[in-house]
């Protein structure tokens, strides 16, 4: 989920154009910083967990492509802290996000056996993974009765995060049980994500998430390969 959502108007878009062109450094050089690089490496264990995953290196994929969810959690709070939030940094986080946990999940889906007619999903979910973040960029937050800020629609983040548990339970189970579960989390989470539901940005059923996620994924140690 986007942690640094800022609207870029067209002043905002001007001033950047003119402060480019009085310098002669590439204009990418102006937004490095702690925060984006944070995003930019959630990217690159997106993209080395894909290739693992293509390789048969369904284990180890699954370990680098679950460090998209703290980096895409710690981006935020150093763009915060350090006081380098941007348009910028909030358009890279989304994209990251889009690979992250749209993408990845599909690919690693594929390679733990959802094959066949029932495919069609992982193309679906990455599909539903990047109108949530489109809407999210548009609309924003919502509060609710309670005065908690919600996300219309289950976060990006928060679907990944359930696949991470999900993931390592289905290699414990046949082959056939297997397909089965994953099928039911894609379908789940592709209709969730853009579902009119309210989900608390803080909630205690993510703490648990947060916890059971290293718990599933370590529990990969000791099952046979």
């Amino acid at each position: 989920m986007p942690h640094r959502r800022f609207r870029r108007t067209v002043n905002d878009r001007e001033h950047i154009l003119a402060k480019h062109k009085k310098s002669r450094r590439p204009p990418i050089f102006a937004y490095i910083n702690l925060a984006n690089a944070i995003t930019s490496l959630s990217v690159a264990c997106s993209v080395c967990a894909i290739l693992l995953a293509m390789h048969g290196h369904t284990f180890t994929a699954l370990w680098v492509g679950v460090a998209t969810i703290p980096c895409d959690v710690f981006d935020g709070v150093v763009a915060r802290k350090r006081n380098t939030s941007s348009s910028f940094g909030g358009q890279l986080d989304s994209l990251a996000d889009a690979i992250g946990f749209g993408v990845l999940p599909a690919v690693l889906g594929y390679s733990l056996g959802l094959t066949g007619a029932a495919a069609l999903l992982l193309v679906a979910y990455p599909l539903s993974a990047v109108w949530r973040l489109a809407y999210f960029n548009e609309a924003g937050m919502t509060a609710d009765a309670h005065g908690r800020q919600c996300f219309t629609g289950m976060p990006t983040t928060l679907a990944a995060a359930i696949f991470y548990v999900v993931a390592p339970l289905g290699l414990w189970l046949p082959a056939q049980v297997r397909y089965v579960l994953l099928a039911v989390f894609f379908v789940a989470t592709t209709l969730l994500m853009n579902s009119p539901y309210a989900f608390p940005k803080k909630s205690f059923y993510a703490r648990i998430l947060w916890l059971a996620i290293p718990i599933a994924l370590g529990s990969l140690a000791f099952l046979k390969r």
